[in-house]
């Protein structure tokens, strides 16, 4: 397999909730609305043979290419027992094909933590960082904004903080194309002197760092205001405050129904809002923005929710072009392969 002209994404088919029912719709769906991307299909020996059957447009056909696996990785399973026995599955094949450069990216809505693990043992890490982090784009008033880590390590020291800012900042730089995009990091307050011991020595760091437009410590209610461009936190913290959003976007969803259901006058007015609700929990709501990435690979993973449906897997499968076409990577592996041949050549 050769890597052409269009991107080429690597699928695991087998990941998620709901598996192959809901992948290969999305796959067909994506392919139909982008023909300027090749897939790779990464699953089972029946899951290629349905895919095959109901893969009938002539077009779409020509662009999508099948890899069979004998093992799948089960959600419940360890990361260190997954790492040792499930290398045939369909999410470490998708990860192998961005290292061994088949693909430019690969998808897929497995375990995050066995997905971490096969990342760091197959892509490696870039020079310079211990642990790569799970971000995303958090819908906002504004514009996006950019947080990491969102659940990848779920306790970090003040070094790894301090890396999450700069792959926070150069990731930004690309998306937003702007030279020094704002850096925060959440606490409990605003003041210098709140939160952890840790807490406070990453600011620390992060302020030393001349490469980072850093502007101090964000509250969790501040996070969706669209004011700052990233958002730095560990694993912990970014996945709590995540999923705390997704269920406030649910409750207003939740509440419009049954105001829907109460009476007649409150079916009348719930009529008249029913575009406007259903307009606000999309925007609001990050599982309609699904597809996270891993920075500090040397390689593209794209982390789709576990519970993705159909919809939401195209989401992800767009985030994966986007960050693709967007040259993140390459970014980030230059930055840190000259900053560590710099010190390098400083310790000689």
């Amino acid at each position: 397999m050769q890597l052409r002209n269009s991107s080429i994404i690597a699928v695991d088919a087998m990941g998620g909730d709901q598996g192959p029912p809901v992948t290969i719709k999305a796959i067909l769906r994506f392919l139909n609305e982008h023909s300027d991307v090749r897939i790779v299909f990464i699953g089972s020996k029946e899951a290629c043979e349905l895919f095959s059957h109901v893969c009938t447009c002539p077009s779409i056909r020509a662009r999508a290419e099948m890899m069979s696996c004998s093992a799948q990785v089960d959600d419940s399973e360890k990361p260190t027992v997954a790492l040792r026995s499930k290398r045939d599955s369909s999410m470490a094949k998708a990860i192998e094909l961005v290292a061994t450069g088949n693909a430019h990216a690969c998808v897929s809505a497995g375990n995050t933590g066995t997905m971490m693990s096969f990342g760091m043992k197959i892509l490696k890490r870039l020079p310079g960082i211990t642990r790569p982090a799970i971000c995303a784009l958090l819908p906002t008033l504004k514009r996006s904004t950019l947080a990491l880590d969102l659940g990848a390590n779920l306790e970090c020291s003040a070094e790894q903080l301090h890396q999450f800012a700069r792959l926070g900042a150069l990731t930004a730089q690309c998306l937003y194309k702007i030279d020094h995009p704002s850096v925060t990091l959440l606490n409990i307050g605003l003041e210098p002197i709140k939160g952890s011991p840790l807490i406070r020595e990453a600011a620390e760091r992060i302020s030393q760092d001349e490469t980072i437009n850093y502007c101090g410590f964000i509250e969790p209610n501040q996070m969706f205001l669209g004011n700052v461009d990233v958002i730095v936190c560990d694993g912990f913290s970014g996945n709590i405050a995540l999923k705390t959003s997704e269920g406030v976007a649910e409750m207003i969803a939740e509440s419009y129904q049954r105001m829907h259901d109460k009476n007649w006058i409150s079916r009348l007015g719930a009529f008249f809002f029913k575009r406007s609700i259903s307009s606000l929990n999309k925007t609001i709501n990050p599982a309609h923005h699904n597809g996270a990435f891993f920075v500090g690979l040397e390689g593209i993973m794209i982390k789709s929710h576990g519970a993705a449906d159909t919809n939401s897997f195209v989401k992800a499968l767009v985030t994966a072009k986007e960050v693709v076409d967007q040259n993140i990577f390459q970014a980030l592996k230059s930055n840190f392969i000259t900053e560590a041949a710099i010190t390098t050549r400083s310790k000689v």
